[in-house]
């Protein structure tokens, strides 16, 4: 009878793990410059809610954009090189002066992300030109954007 109980216990355990891991609502982007890209690849590469831009296809934010299509997710997690004011990537600067031309692409994203964006570089917020980008991203999107480490 232990037995039997040790192994419902653990049948329990994995159950609830996977339940878990299958319920996570997160997803990743991981741009091929950002702090750090080995590490992270290898952390999410056999992740199936992680996706890595690339400098050869179209431009990143068209990228995350495709991958965002059919999900509903809670957050939206982006590993970026970042200045205050300007999301960099591989294949594009986002900033303040080139948002409007990806107003369209970003404002889809509120219907698939229904948290928080967190750009994981404390930089990109920093200061007057930060905090109106900021603002104009959160406006376009009617997301809230978070600078993280």
């Amino acid at each position: 009878m232990k037995n039997v109980s040790k192994v419902f216990l653990v049948l329990v355990i994995l159950i609830t793990t996977n339940m878990y891991a299958q319920t996570s609502n997160d997803f990743t982007v991981v741009d091929e410059i950002a702090d750090n890209v080995q590490n992270l690849q290898n952390k999410y590469k056999s992740n199936s809610n992680a996706f890595f831009t690339n400098g050869i296809e179209k431009n990143a934010v068209y990228q995350i954009t495709e991958q965002l299509q059919s999900k509903s997710l809670e957050n939206l997690h982006l590993y970026v090189a970042a200045k205050p004011g300007s999301i960099v990537f591989n294949s594009i600067a986002l900033n303040i002066d080139n948002i409007d031309m990806y107003s369209n692409l970003l404002q889809t994203w509120s219907l698939f992300i229904h948290g928080t964006v967190f750009i994981h570089n404390p930089d990109v917020f920093n200061g007057e030109d930060g905090l109106t980008f900021k603002t104009k991203l959160e406006t376009l999107t009617g997301l809230s954007f978070q600078a993280t480490k």
